[in-house]
Parts: structure tokens; sequence; C-alpha cells
């Protein structure tokens, strides 16, 4: 990867390499957050969850994910967090605010946004990703909640920062998000093509 352009954050490599399964944190649990998150917890990850709606928590917490009181407890325990907002200003604040993923999540984590925001603040949070030793992926999600909660969602995604990243080797599919995410994002496949 580093011949295109781009190294990966070296902690998430590290990670990878060794084997250490991922920690997930999961922000945002409205109508395709909450179906998404939940595939991920039966599929046998740990999953960490938080909404500002704290309604939305328990019913993940009794699938078997932990249910989290901040941002910054989710950062702060995840190796990769999924953001699932409203829009450009909620995924800033979340990120890159105080308290937020950037300011209180390891070196290392890989942040992959699966909001609908302004490319201009995917750039912004990439460069404080990355300044912060995490990778922020741009990751685009397809369907509608029916196929979100049957676990038939398309996503697509790549580190937002260079453009012309191309994904391959251990840590991700062909889609650019990292395989063992993928692999158990959907009940009966790592994603749909």
């Amino acid at each position: 990867m580093e011949a295109l352009g781009y190294d990966p954050a070296p902690g998430y490599r590290l990670a990878m390499e060794s084997g250490i399964m991922e920690r997930i944190g999961y922000i945002g649990l409205g109508v395709m957050g909450t179906p998404m998150s939940s595939n991920l917890v039966r599929k046998g990850f740990d999953v960490t969850v938080f909404d500002i709606d704290r309604s939305r928590v328990p019913p993940l917490v009794a699938l078997g994910a932990s249910g989290a009181e901040s941002v910054a407890e989710v950062a702060e325990t995840s190796t990769i967090v999924v953001t699932m907002l409203p829009g450009s200003p909620q995924v800033m604040d979340v990120v890159s605010g105080p308290g937020g993923i950037v300011e209180s999540g390891r070196p290392g984590t890989v942040v992959l946004d699966t909001s609908t925001i302004y490319p201009k603040d995917t750039d912004a949070l990439a460069e404080a990703a990355r300044a912060a030793g995490m990778t922020f992926m741009d990751a685009a999600v397809g369907r509608l909640p029916p196929q979100a909660i049957a676990g038939h969602v398309d996503v697509h995604g790549r580190p937002a920062r260079p453009r012309t990243w191309r994904a391959s080797g251990r840590c991700s599919t062909r889609w650019g998000i990292p395989s063992s995410i993928a692999a158990r994002w959907a009940p009966g496949s790592a994603a749909r093509s």
C-alpha cells in the first residue's frame, strides 16, 4: 500500500498482522445504524454502541453489545469505530469535536463513516484522523432499512485520502472495508456486490 502513496495507520496494521480481534464501536443507532450494528453483534463481534437517544441502546445491550455513556467511551474501547449519523455537523462533532473519536481514541483506530456528509468535511476529518495516527474511511451504504434489517446492505468504502488508493492486503476486502468487519456485517455474506 505504501507504493500507492498510502500507509494505513501503523497501529491498525500491527493489530491485523498479530491476529487481534477488533473491537467495534458503533455511533448512531437510527433506522440504519440499529440493524447494522445488531448484525455485527449477532455475528460475534465485540460491539460497543452509543446514541444521543439513550433509549436506543438497551435493545442492543440485550443482544450482547456493550452500551457506552459517551463518544469518548466508544473511542477508548474500540479499534474500529463506525458512524451512522444524520449529516456533516453531527459527524464533525463526533469525530473531531471535544471528547470525540480523534481526541479520545488510540493511534491505529479506524473510523468508518457511513453517514452522508459534505466532501470537504470528509477531507478535513481524514486529515484530523491521520494527524492522530488513525485512518478515516469514507463508506457509502446502499439499500434501505428493510435490507439493513435482513443484513443485505451494500457497503462501499475507501480511506478518504488519497483518492487513488485501492483496497488490497490482509486488512481489507475489495470494497476497502476491513475484512473482519465485512465478513460479519451481513448474516450470510461479507457484503453484497
